[in-house]
């Protein structure tokens, strides 16, 4: 971990991202956030040297995150929140599908927009099949069942 490293806590909000609050970390790197409880669920994220985590905080849960500098945006734990785990799935298949992209950049410039153009149609197809509809699908299913005569 760089030395004297500030970890920001911040809020994604309508207008961009705000700092929350911050901590400048130690050699242990141990550091705790804790706040007030949200009406609404709400994004945040963890940033320190360009290392971003984002995390869906929601009034009920408490959200434990677990990670190490310099692979923290990749190689990090979160407990105590299934949306979460989700962000994270979603955050390491965008970050793999840019790896990917930049590849075949590289390597095949002469093919790349149309190899991308596929990739990213694929991409697209695995979100919203596997997470948007079946976001909804739960969503459905816990729903209450009326029955009006």
């Amino acid at each position: 971990m760089p030395k004297d490293s500030v970890l920001y806590f911040e809020h994604n909000g309508l207008d961009g991202f705000s700092t929350v609050d911050s901590v400048k970390l130690d050699e242990k790197g141990a550091f705790s956030f804790s706040g007030d409880k949200v009406g609404n669920p709400e994004f945040y994220r963890l940033r320190i040297a360009g290392q971003i985590i984002n995390i869906g905080i929601d009034s009920t849960e408490t959200v434990d995150v677990k990670a190490s500098y310099p692979q923290m945006a990749t190689d990090y734990t979160v407990k105590g929140s299934y949306d979460n785990e989700k962000i994270k799935e979603l955050a390491l298949k965008q970050i793999r599908l840019q790896s990917q992209c930049q590849s075949v950049l590289a390597e095949r410039p002469e093919l790349a927009d149309s190899i991308i153009k596929t990739m990213l149609n694929d991409y697209k197809q695995d979100v919203t099949r596997n997470y948007i509809f079946m976001s909804l699908c739960v969503l459905t299913a816990t729903l209450p069942y009326f029955n009006i005569s």
